[in-house]
Formats: structure tokens, sequence, C-alpha cells
């Protein structure tokens, strides 16, 4: 399997890919909002876009026609003929799965409500709302006289498709996290993908069976995305992707060989091929001799299987997409394998970012060799990004009398020496734990382990609360200059420019992120920015947490490890909302600036009448800096003319624009 084609199509994700058998026609649909038609096999040639709404958020087919849903409920059933049916369906949430088998159709949306119809006759919705489901369904399927729906807690539930209104025959669970991609393999078995790899599911005689067949180990990855099935070359195959940058394709034969024996898959002996891609994959459809590659950063990638058959995996394709990773063991920093300078310099030396992208190793932070420095290396949105280096041990690096700190500690080692470590108040036990390595030599005998390092720290640093740090202090921290007086000030003001937001420091970002931590994990950091993409139902409840999501996001903006455009109409009403309705100063500073940031033209509908509202709220609770960024932020969006003379009053009446 090689690389055949690869183009940038969409500004956003690549959310799901259809192959048309009667068209030959691969259909594109993007979180952009539109849908391309592209011919595989003839990649050179334009796309057609052929629809173009809100973001797209899922897509399937038959034999004769099409179907997908946006975000806001339209539905579109497109025949191979031309015709075009539209529909609005009215959802309790976002759509974000859909399936069509004949003329009924399937959706499950982000709340865990299911809605089944016939397309023949009148549209009538049907709610499985029986359980609560976290972050709703995310597949579903229609087969076999049966309707599957793979949902965020794991589970699995199988509705007779003649009777759904009876609720689900049965319901089982195969995943411990959430299922996020459904494959129907036969009228008692189906494959599953989430989190924790692809289980294969089973009845015989009345019982049931289960396993994990292929662990995302094999991948690299830690999720899974997206399953296609096909027969090829006298093999059925099964193309997986997800995370880490890889497709991977297994033999459905060797892995139900793996099922019967009961054992989990970690050497791959059902793995034909892995190759290489541009980031996370979140679609892949075969297309005859072709596997298609939808992408996260709106790349779509055509996979050349070969006439005959697909080769086996190559032992250097295998090096090289993991002999150079910087382990988990190495990073922890064990007894046996401490972090050592000259040890990353020769055996993890990268000559940039770039080199670190096409290995994608798993960690989401590590420390490597990056262009002859000790690099701190982070994975933001499925890109790296170099967080700082770490001095490696020289004379005259650190004199502590020249040097002024907060505090000092002294560490024992396990040779029996006590060691100081110096500390800012306003470090994090992480940069102080390196720097005191580094000072120390990271490669002597005399250092104990860094995790026991970063709990001594933990356990005696002053504890300061992530509101302590992102609440404003007008007098000190926001200091604008311009002044304003009368409607002719705000227009003066706003013709010389909305004031830049507030920047968010790596040091706050990181302490707003292990505010948070427990409910991303095992993502790391960048699980904030991939949050947004799966659901605004992944937002933390409590504003505080809210807040600190909030901040980490603010931060991924501000250093363009996340792009604006990424966020939809949807999730910014989100943060809209979460604004007006805040009562915890940090969560209003930091919804504002999230705001201020993703101001777009989409926001004149989305405030729908709430500037009012938004001034107010500003004027309570932001200092002067924040409540110019979004009072100008959306005067320019609106237009000054548009913001209406009570809202100037207002303004005018405040403090904060005097």
């Amino acid at each position: 399997m090689h690389l055949m084609h690869s183009q940038k199509l969409a500004q956003k994700d690549i959310k799901d890919l259809y192959f048309s058998q009667q068209l030959q026609k691969l259909h594109v649909a993007s979180l952009d909002g539109i849908l391309y038609q592209v011919d595989p096999f003839h990649p050179s040639e334009p796309p057609i876009e052929l629809v173009q709404l809100d973001a797209i958020t899922a897509l399937s087919g038959n034999e004769d026609s099409i179907i997908l849903t946006s975000a806001s409920g339209i539905i579109l059933k497109m025949y191979t003929s031309g015709d075009v049916d539209q529909l609005k369906l009215k959802t309790q949430s976002r759509p974000r799965s859909i399936d069509l088998y004949n003329d009924d159709v399937v959706v499950g949306d982000w709340d865990g409500n299911l809605y089944f119809n016939d397309y023949v006759h009148k549209f009538a919705k049907f709610n499985y709302d029986n359980r609560e489901v976290e972050n709703g369904v995310n597949c579903v399927k229609l087969a076999h006289g049966r309707l599957f729906a793979g949902l965020s807690s794991g589970e699995v539930a199988i509705f007779d498709a003649q009777n759904v209104r009876g609720g689900p025959i049965s319901c089982v669970q195969p995943h411990k996290h959430p299922v996020r991609a459904l494959l129907i393999y036969a009228a008692d078995a189906f494959f599953s993908a989430g989190n924790d790899g692809v289980c294969y599911f089973s009845y015989f005689a009345g019982g049931q069976f289960q396993s994990v067949v292929v662990s995302p180990r094999v991948f690299e990855s830690e999720y899974i995305f997206t399953l296609d099935i096909t027969e090829h070359a006298g093999r059925t195959l099964i193309a997986i992707g997800g995370t880490g940058f890889v497709v991977g394709v297994v033999d459905v034969s060797e892995v139900l060989v793996a099922f019967h024996a009961k054992h989990l898959v970690d050497a791959a002996p059902c793995l034909l091929h892995l190759a290489p891609v541009e980031s996370d994959v979140w679609s892949v459809r075969f297309c005859g001799e072709l596997l298609a590659v939808g992408q996260e950063d709106g790349t779509l990638s055509l996979l050349a299987l070969g006439g005959q058959g697909i080769d086996s995996v190559q032992d250097e394709l295998l090096d090289r997409l993991s002999s150079r990773t910087v382990d988990e063991g190495k990073f922890a920093g064990d007894s046996k394998n401490r972090l050592n300078a000259r040890v990353l310099h020769d055996s993890y030396e990268f000559a940039d970012l770039a080199s670190i992208q096409e290995i994608s190793p798993p960690n989401p932070m590590f420390l490597c060799s990056l262009g002859g420095q000790i690099a701190l290396v982070l994975k933001f949105g499925g890109k790296y990004v170099q967080i700082g280096t770490v001095p490696v041990k020289t004379e005259g690096v650190l004199d502590a009398k020249n040097q002024k700190w907060d505090f000092c500690y002294e560490v024992s080692t396990e040779g029996g020496r006590m060691l100081k470590l110096f500390m800012n108040a306003d470090e994090d036990s992480y940069t102080a734990g390196t720097r005191f390595l580094a000072e120390n030599g990271v490669d002597g005998d005399a250092v104990d382990q860094i995790q026991q390092i970063r709990e001594f720290i933990d356990r005696n640093a002053p504890k300061t609360s992530i509101c302590d740090f992102i609440l404003p202090d007008c007098a000190q921290l926001f200091k604008s200059g311009s002044k304003v007086s009368g409607k002719a000030g705000v227009q003066k003001a706003f013709e010389q420019g909305v004031p830049a937001v507030q920047q968010v420091t790596p040091l706050v970002a990181e302490k707003a992120f292990r505010h948070i931590a427990a409910a991303f994990s095992p993502l790391g950091m960048d699980g904030c920015a991939q949050a947004i993409t799966y659901s605004t139902g992944q937002i933390p409840e409590s504003e505080q947490q809210k807040a600190a999501f909030f901040c980490v996001l603010v931060y991924l903006v501000q250093t363009g490890a996340l792009d604006r455009h990424r966020f939809d109409g949807f999730f910014v009403q989100t943060v809209c909302e979460a604004f007006l309705e805040a009562t915890a100063q940090s969560l209003a500073v930091m919804s504002a600036r999230l705001l201020s940031l993703l101001m777009g033209p989409e926001i004149r509908a989305l405030i729908n009448g709430k500037a009012d509202r938004i001034v107010a709220q500003a004027l309570q609770y932001l200092g002067k800096h924040d409540a110019e960024c979004l009072v100008y932020s959306l005067m320019r969006q609106l237009g000054p003319q548009d913001i209406s003379y009570g809202v100037l009053q207002t303004l005018m009446a405040s403090e904060s624009f005097e």
C-alpha cells in the first residue's frame, strides 16, 4: 500500500466519506459545511462542491442515494438521478450520526437521542431517552432488520428496526470508553471501535462472546475513530483510522482466528499494512483498489492497495514509527533509565518539529534533543510545539548567589546527599524539577526519580488555585490607556482598532489544565482542543472547571496551536451563553477572552439581540481591558450603527470607558 494522491481539500476536518458504487465517485463531508464530489480514479480533476451548509456532521448512503445531516438538523437526501430532498429534523441536540437503509433513516444526536424516520411518509421522531448518555449516540447502523447504536457509555444498543419504540432488544458493552465506529459483519456479529481498540462481538447458541481483537497499541494510537470493510483479492479487509497519524489494514480472517483463540492482538499478526498520513484520521473508505482517508487538517489522501493484495508489514516502517519514541519509562526517569543528556542527544535527536511530526511519538509531552538543545515538546491538537528548553549542566550555568529565588528546598538523594532546589513562587513543579535535574547533572545517580521530586515540590510549594491566577487585576495588569467619552469617543476608539486580547501565559495554561486534567485523561492538553470537535458536552459543568477549560483554549488559540475556524457556530454560541450566565469572575473573564478571539461574522445571528446583556455582563465582571476587547470586537462585527443607543449610554456611564 502506497500513497497515490494527497490534497488539502477543506479548511476544517473531513468528518465523513461515502463512495457511490453506481456513480464511482467519492463524497467528502467536512466541518466547514461543504460536500465535495471527488473522482478517486482521476484525482487530478478538480473536486466539485455539491452542497454548502453549516457543519456537516455525518454522511451515509445506499445504492441510489446519499444522505447527510448538518449541525442545525438539515437533512439532505441526494439521488444519483440528480434529485434532492431537503428536510429539517427537530432534534433535541446537534445531530452526530446518520445511516440510511432502503427508505429508513436513523439519526443520533449529542444528547443520546435517536430519531428513526420513514423517508416516504411523514417524519416521525422517536427518542431513545430511557438512559443517560454523557455524549450521545456516536454512530448508528441499519442492517439485517436491526438498528445498532454506538453510545458514549461504551455500549451498543440493538433495536428491532420494525419496532424501535419498543426499546432495545439487547444492550451490550464491548468497550469501557465511547464507541466511535461500528461495522455490521453479519446478522449476529459486528465490529466496534473505541479508545480501547477494535472489538468483535457475536452471538453463539444463545450466548454472547466478545473480544478485543486489535489493540490501539498496534497503531501507536490513542483513539480509533473510523472503520470500513471490503472484499479485496480474496480477502475481507478492515481499514482502521484514528489518532497517531497512521492508517491500518487488517485481514478479517486472521482477526477471527485471534477472536476464537481469545487473546489480545498486540504483535499484529492480522495487520497487513500500516501507512503514515499527515494528521489524525476521521474517516476511511474503500474505493475499489484505493483506500480514501479523510483527515483532521482537511487533507484527503488516496492510498493504492495494489493488484496482488496488500504487502506484509515492513519491519523498517514499524521501526520508523516506533523505534525513536521517547517512551513513558524514560520520560518518568525510573531508577534504571534516568533522563540522560547524552542519551537524549544520541538516541532521541530531531532536526526540527517536522521530523517529530513525521514519527509522531505517542506521548503528549516528552523531552528530546531538538536542534542540539534538550527541548520540552508538547502535542497540541495533532501538532507538536516546543514550549521550552532544559539547560544541561555545565560550569557556571547557575550561580545561586546572584539569582533571586522565592524558595529554597533541600532534597535528599539516593546517595544520602542533600541538594538545594530553588524555586520561584510562580513556577510549576515540572519547570522547577527539570531545572533541578539539569543543575545537578541529569545522568548522575545523586538524583531522585522525577516523579518523587515533583511530588516533593507539590507537597511543599504554596498552593494557589486556578482562580487566583486568572482573575484580572484591573489596577496592575490591564492598562489600556484609551480614553473615550460620549458616542464620538466610542466611534473614535472603534476606528483605532480592537485592543489585543490579554495573553494567557504558558504557566497559567498549564495550571488551568491541571485543574481539569482528570476530565480529559488520558487525552493530555491537546484533548482540550480535540474536545471541541467531539461535543460541547465535554465542557466541564462547574464554573471553575469551565473557566479553566476556556483558559486552556484561549492559550491554544493565541499560540496558534488551535485554529479559531475549527470552532463552529454551535460552540461559539455555547461560549456566549457561558459568559452571559457566569456568576464567577474567572469564568466571565475567560469566556469573554475566548469569545473575543472567536468573534466572526456569524456572531450577528448567534447573539440575536443579546448585545445589551453582553455589555452589561462585561461591565459587571470584566476589567477595563477585557471589557474593551469584547465590546469593540462585537462592534466590529455588528457595525457601530447596529449597537443600540441604550448600549452606548451604558458604555458612557461606565467608569471602565471614561
